[in-house]
Formats: C-alpha cells, sequence, structure tokens
C-alpha cells in the first residue's frame, strides 16, 4: 500500500509559553530526541545484546533579539532562567493537532553580526512533546 503524504511549510506558526504567545518573537522551533545505545558482545556471534535508553527531549527555539519591549521573549528568558513552564506550539494556526510539553527557561545569547538582526538559539530541556487535536479554526 503506497501511503499518502502531505508535508506542509511551516508559516502563521503559534507558540505560547507560559501565559504568553510569542509567535512573533521566533522565527524557529523544533524538539530533538536523543537517545544512546550500548551494546555487549560475548566471545561468540550470538552473545550479542543491545539495549537503547529512551530519549530525552530538547526544545529548540530561535528568537529576535528584542530588549527594548519589556514583554519579549528574550526578556522573559532572562527573568524566568531556571523555571519550568508549559510550551504550546503549532506549526500553523489550522492544524488540527498542537504539540504540549514543559520546558525549562534558559538565558538567550546577547550580541550579534554588524548589520544583521541578532538572534538567539536557544535550547530547552524539554519533557516528550505530546500530540494534542485541537478543533480547526471556523472559517468566516
Amino acid at each position: 500500500m503506497q501511503v499518502p503524504v502531505s508535508p506542509k511549510v511551516m508559516k502563521n506558526l503559534r507558540l505560547k509559553v507560559g501565559d504568553d504567545n510569542y509567535e512573533t518573537h521566533v522565527s524557529s522551533v523544533d524538539w530533538t530526541p536523543s537517545s544512546s545505545q550500548q551494546t555487549w558482545q560475548g566471545g561468540t556471534p550470538e552473545a550479542s545484546f543491545t539495549d537503547s535508553s529512551a530519549s530525552t527531549w530538547v526544545c529548540n527555539i530561535t528568537a529576535v533579539q528584542d530588549f527594548e519591549t519589556p514583554d519579549s521573549f528574550v526578556n522573559f528568558c532572562l527573568e524566568h532562567e531556571g523555571e519550568q513552564v508549559g510550551i504550546e506550539f503549532q506549526r500553523d494556526a489550522a492544524d488540527t493537532h498542537k504539540f504540549t510539553s514543559t520546558i525549562t527557561i534558559v538565558a538567550p545569547k546577547i550580541g550579534g553580526t554588524v548589520g544583521q538582526y541578532h538572534e538567539s538559539p536557544m535550547a530547552f530541556g524539554s519533557t516528550k512533546p505530546v500530540r494534542v487535536p485541537v478543533e480547526a479554526p471556523v472559517e468566516p
């Protein structure tokens, strides 16, 4: 059976961290799993055993450095470093699902290159994201 595919370009994303919406502050959001494997090999070919660890997760967010706006995402991160907060993410406002998890806030990068917008890529420790169905937006 040929399984259909429906790829989507991420645009018009939704991002809620804690109680606030930050989609206008970010250019990139992704969760990356990481796991390790270990293998033990005995003295014969059939004496080989492999075990994998459960995945640990990192939520990567790239935000523009806006230190002038008091409630900006980078200011939120500076003020709440080390705290755990809930996060909700939708790739597009029209998606029928979102992903939620809990992240540990880290401080943003400060500074950048002359003549460019300064961004802060941040890697937040995260619980495994959970896919949650949402109602499709109502068309006017």
